[in-house]
C-alpha cells in the first residue's frame, strides 16, 4: 500500500520518515495530547488546524430555507453528489459530514509550503479539517440557482457558492474555490 485516503477529522498529527518514506499517526479523537508519547520515538506533532474552521456562535443561520425545495436521492453507494454550475468545486454529501474538492489554488496552504489543499471536509457541527484526496470519478448533480435537500442536509446554490446547513444542528459551511467558511 502506497497511501491511504482518510477524511477522519483529526486535525492533529505525528509525523516522521522511516526508511526515507513519510509516516503519518493520528488519533480518531483528534487531541495532540494523544500523540505527544510518540516524540520519545523521534515524531514531530504537528497541527493542522486552520483559524478559518473556527466559528463563533453567532455565525449560526437563524433558519433554513423554506419553499421549494428539491430533494436529490442518493446514489447506489448511499451517497449524494454536487458540483456548482461552474463545476470548479464538487462536494460528496453523506449524513455525517460533506466533503469537498477544488482544483483551485485559494484553499487553506499545508504547514509544509508545498501548496494549497484541494479537499476539505466539514462535519455536521460545523468543525472541519482540510484534506488530500479526491472524490474520484464520480456523476455530481450540477446545482442551480435554488434549494436541495439531500441525506439531512439543506444545499443554497448562490453566486458566492454551495451552502450547506445540516438539518438537525443548523451549522455548516459555504464552499466556494475562493474560500470555505464554517458556521
Amino acid at each position: 500500500m502506497d497511501s491511504v485516503l482518510s477524511w477522519q477529522p483529526s486535525t492533529h498529527t505525528a509525523e516522521t520518515v522511516v526508511d526515507g518514506r513519510p509516516l503519518a499517526i493520528w488519533t480518531p479523537s483528534g487531541e495532540a495530547a494523544d500523540l505527544e508519547p510518540l516524540k520519545q520515538f523521534g515524531f514531530t506533532v504537528a497541527s493542522y488546524q486552520s483559524a478559518s474552521f473556527v466559528r463563533a456562535t453567532a455565525d449560526v443561520p437563524a433558519a433554513l430555507p423554506s419553499g421549494d425545495i428539491e430533494t436529490i436521492p442518493p446514489n447506489e453507494y448511499g451517497y449524494v453528489v454536487v458540483q456548482t454550475a461552474a463545476g470548479d468545486t464538487q462536494c460528496i454529501v453523506e449524513a455525517t459530514f460533506i466533503g469537498c474538492e477544488t482544483e483551485g489554488t485559494n484553499w487553506q496552504q499545508h504547514v509544509d509550503g508545498s501548496g494549497p489543499y484541494h479537499g476539505v471536509r466539514i462535519n455536521t457541527d460545523g468543525t472541519g479539517s482540510w484534506v488530500d484526496g479526491n472524490l474520484g470519478a464520480v456523476a455530481p448533480t450540477t446545482l442551480g440557482a435554488k434549494t436541495y435537500r439531500a441525506l439531512g442536509w439543506t444545499i443554497a446554490s448562490t453566486p458566492a457558492g454551495m451552502r450547506f446547513t445540516n438539518d438537525k444542528t443548523g451549522h455548516g459551511a459555504l464552499v466556494s474555490v475562493q474560500n470555505v467558511q464554517p458556521f
